[in-house]
């Protein structure tokens, strides 16, 4: 579309009438595709961060902290699209390239497990991922954030794991590192999320737990709220679980929430038997595919479908192991 852009405005600098129309209409039909029909499939996005990467490793060393951060996110992302579209060598090359540009990153240690969790060896994933932990103790520039992201991809790769023990302990140690309050509700979030990934969900009382108290300590964070509103969700809870849900919606600016929101709000409208609110719920979730995470996106996929509303309500899986 870029380029028929560029066509279009040469026509018109030229006077060429006829072609100048031509070439519009063709500009409007392919713009008319990239914005109506590939956000649906998830594509575009996972498309433009492969681009991204590709042109970014054309570029010198950067060294400006948030420029470096754009980067990494660019080449993960182009990373797993290789991956999904089944090119393991190209996928291994570019996560090679962005251990050689920025081995002080943890994040190729953690691709390396995204890699792992995707063959389904969890174990080796959880190893991964101590990995990535250990070099990020090594590196003080690594936000404490992504220190919680990575605890909470290796308790879910050792929940996975049928490692039960392990993954109690790894939540405690996330937990020991969380200083302050907000880092101590930000850690809570990422864990609960976690637990409502597909393998993890018999830790949802746990989550259930760890969501409320997030929200004590941040009771204005919508994104803590829609956290607490999906693991209700899960629960089967779905009243207490829809007016958070519907003010996350409502009030949030962040995509992700948004989109989070919908596919929890699409969770009791089939609970309750709405088809229409699950079409409707549905349609809103599928319009954020492009920046939902692939478990997610496999969750809308399978538990939004239109047959899914003749589904009987959520049950509450079976409780996590003891402390």
């Amino acid at each position: 579309p870029r380029g028929l852009g560029w066509g279009w405005l040469a026509l018109a600098w030229r006077g060429d009438a006829p072609a100048f129309f031509a070439l519009w209409v063709l500009c409007f039909a392919a713009w008319s595709w990239v914005f109506a029909v590939l956000p649906r499939t998830g594509r575009i996005g996972a498309l433009q961060m492969h681009t991204d990467g590709y042109w970014l490793l054309q570029i010198p060393r950067l060294s400006r902290q948030e420029v470096r951060a754009q980067v990494i996110v660019s080449l993960m992302y182009s990373a797993r699209f290789l991956w999904e579209r089944g090119e393991r060598e190209a996928s291994r090359t570019r996560s090679g390239q962005l251990l050689a540009r920025y081995p002080e990153s943890p994040m190729h240690a953690a691709l390396e497990g995204d890699f792992l969790t995707i063959e389904k060896r969890h174990r080796e994933a959880a190893a991964s991922y101590a990995q990535a932990l250990a070099v990020a103790g090594h590196n003080p520039s690594v936000s404490r954030a992504v220190r919680a992201h990575l605890w909470s991809w290796r308790f879910a790769a050792l929940v996975r794991a049928d490692e039960p023990t392990a993954a109690l302990a790894a939540c405690e140690a996330a937990l020991a590192e969380a200083g302050y309050p907000a880092e101590r509700a930000e850690t809570l979030d990422d864990l609960a999320t976690a637990a409502t990934m597909p393998g993890v969900q018999t830790w949802l009382p746990r989550a259930d737990a760890w969501s409320q108290e997030a929200m004590v300590l941040e009771p204005d964070s919508l994104t803590f709220a829609c956290t607490r509103g999906i693991v209700l969700a899960d629960l089967g809870r779905g009243d207490e679980a829809e007016p958070l849900l519907l003010r996350v919606w409502s009030r949030s600016r962040r995509d992700l929430d948004a989109a989070v929101s919908a596919f929890a709000l699409g969770l009791v409208a089939r609970s309750r038997g709405r088809k229409r609110e699950l079409r409707h719920w549905r349609r809103r979730a599928e319009d954020f595919a492009a920046i939902l995470p692939p478990w997610l996106n496999e969750r809308v996929g399978r538990e939004l479908r239109p047959d899914a509303a003749d589904a009987s309500p959520l049950s509450p899986p079976p409780p996590a192991p003891a402390r």
